[in-house]
């Protein structure tokens, strides 16, 4: 087979992939939408859903620590050998019981001292409870990595959405019922437990069919327990670096106020709209989640072969199609997001101001996300790792800064934003500049401007149409107003759905702009056409080398 016809099989494979678990990745991410979005409503006030939204961030660190790091792991020892994929499981099994289990029982051990930081002794059963998650997410993470390092990406889809619909559905008719937040984590831990099951079950059953038996091959221990505690150290810095400013709001706020009972209560509603934001704001990063996961192989592949060429155009690609995904994604809610909250989330709406800042900021860490993933890729998960902790060290300093101290209410949260951008800035700017030196790009520069441009453009357009610039909807932040802030909103509100409508008709708005501004600024052009025409060819051979 010729170099030409290896690169389309390649693009093919690819493009395929990234179809693929795009699909799933958006019913995953849709199921997380309806929970995300879903809960404010269903929870009593925004104290519950701000304590669930706590606990969850908590555990989330160490799930996505085991499960990426694993994944990755895995991933990349499968995807170099394919027929030592038993062998790799087997010792992946091992290293799991040991680290894994580890992790989560010095996770429920670390409740209390959690709870006492965070100055409410009511997460340390909440808390000690998720940590079954840990452990279920451990295991579960093996089978998914090898699947992805065969590149059966629509068995790894199938998993994904089932699991996606079960905790949806376990932890919506928990909080639906009455059992509040620990009914949630409940639902969430039996979800972790069921497709652990399934799973394994369905990974060897596969193996069984397609003939794959014991493998003889000697699987270097010291090479997979390196890698993988590395790219585990790397996955808990990224999350800190997501998740520490919600913590310290929390935190700053309770230590803000004297009485222990009102700072709880506080302090959670304050976390509680925060997280709504944060939700918001991070879709641009699960939008673009599925391309780390489909270009991990293939660059894991070209670098292993000491291919520059290849690996370099990669980056180059991967970074491009990111940045403009993201700049959908993130255009839009920065410009519509605050006027869909107001109507929707009424007692939340106080927390909008800090909108686009943050959509900003987690469009810059999903460019983050996915250069640094490239990076553990092709074998440097350490530099990845140092150029997170830069990250996670800014932010915290940027909190202590501005955050500590601030005034209450909409002025705190601003600041926490602001300390996010800041520490997301400087990540991509360490990342770009590495990428630079070592492998001669990242993204062209040409594209890197006009994208930059045209999100700015729908990004200004939104932000001076928001509906507040021209209708008074009142002071809606709950530590101004003497009235219940709900009422206030509903009040100067009035019909929800009018409103509804025609927040979703801007955003639709600006989502058209972005789209027609790409072709007319000649950033998507016949080349872009071309390669969406390879990815979708059905030439048998094509569909052979896909599967």
């Amino acid at each position: 087979m010729g170099k030409k016809e290896k690169a389309g099989d390649a693009a093919r494979t690819a493009g395929r992939g990234f179809l693929v678990i795009t699909g799933a990745k958006a019913w995953f991410f849709l199921s997380a939408s309806i929970l995300n979005f879903g809960l404010p409503l269903l929870f009593k006030s925004p104290a519950d859903y701000g304590t669930y939204g706590l606990v969850i961030n908590a555990v989330s660190v160490l799930n996505m620590v085991v499960i990426t790091g694993t994944l990755q792991a895995v991933s990349k020892l499968v995807s170099e050998d394919p027929s030592a994929v038993r062998a790799v499981l087997r010792r992946a099994t091992l290293l799991q019981a040991a680290i894994g289990l580890s992790l989560a029982a010095g996770y429920a051990l670390l409740a209390g001292p959690i709870a006492s930081w965070l100055k409410d002794d009511s997460y340390v059963s909440l808390l000690r409870l998720s940590a079954l998650v840990v452990v279920a997410y451990s295991f579960y993470a093996i089978y998914i990595g090898a699947l992805n390092g065969l590149k059966e990406f629509t068995r790894q889809a199938t998993l994904d959405i089932i699991f996606a619909t079960f905790r949806t559905g376990f932890i919506l008719a928990a909080v639906a019922v009455g059992l509040g937040v620990m009914g949630a984590i409940i639902g969430f831990v039996v979800a972790a437990i069921v497709i652990l099951a399934l799973a394994m079950y369905w990974v060897y059953k596969y193996l069984r069919q397609q003939g794959i038996g014991p493998s003889v091959a000697v699987i270097d221990s010291k090479r997979l327990a390196f890698f993988l505690l590395s790219t585990m150290f790397y996955t808990f810095l990224l999350n800190m670096v997501i998740r520490i400013d919600l913590f310290l709001v929390k935190r700053f706020a309770a230590q803000a106020i004297e009485s222990d009972t009102q700072a709880a209560f506080v302090s959670n509603s304050m976390a509680g709209a925060y997280n709504l934001m944060l939700n918001i704001a991070r879709v641009p990063y699960q939008a673009v989640i599925a391309i780390a996961f489909v270009i991990f192989p293939m660059l894991s592949q070209s670098t292993f072969e000491s291919d520059l060429e290849k690996t370099r155009g990669y980056v180059r690609d991967t970074m491009r199609y990111t940045l403009l995904i993201v700049g959908l994604f993130a255009s839009v809610l920065a410009g519509a997001g605050a006027d869909v909250v107001r109507p929707m989330y009424p007692d939340y709406a106080y927390a909008s101001d800090s909108l686009l800042v943050l959509c900003v900021a987690y469009a810059l860490f999903a460019l983050l996300y996915v250069g640094t993933t490239m990076l553990i890729a092709a074998g440097r998960p350490w530099v990845a790792s140092l150029l997170t902790i830069g990250s996670a060290l800014i932010l915290i300093a940027a909190c202590l800064v501005l955050v500590d101290g601030a005034e209450l209410g909409v002025p705190m949260l601003n600041q926490a934003a602001l300390a996010v951008l800041i520490a997301m800035a400087a990540g991509l700017a360490g990342t770009g500049i590495f990428f630079k030196k070592s492998y001669g790009g990242f993204i062209a520069t040409k594209s890197a401007l006009r994208l930059t441009a045209l999100i700015a453009i729908v990004t200004a357009i939104g932000h001076f149409t928001r509906f507040d610039h021209f209708v008074n909807f009142g002071d809606l932040s709950p530590f101004n107003s003497t009235e219940g802030v709900g009422q206030v909103a509903r009040s100067m509100l009035g019909s929800r759905m009018k409103w509804l409508t025609l927040a979703g008709g801007k955003a639709v708005g600006l989502g058209v702009a972005y789209l027609a501004l790409l072709f007319v600024s000649g950033e998507l052009g016949p080349d872009d056409k071309a390669r969406v025409k390879r990815v979708f060819s059905r030439k048998k051979k094509a569909a052979t080398t896909a599967h």
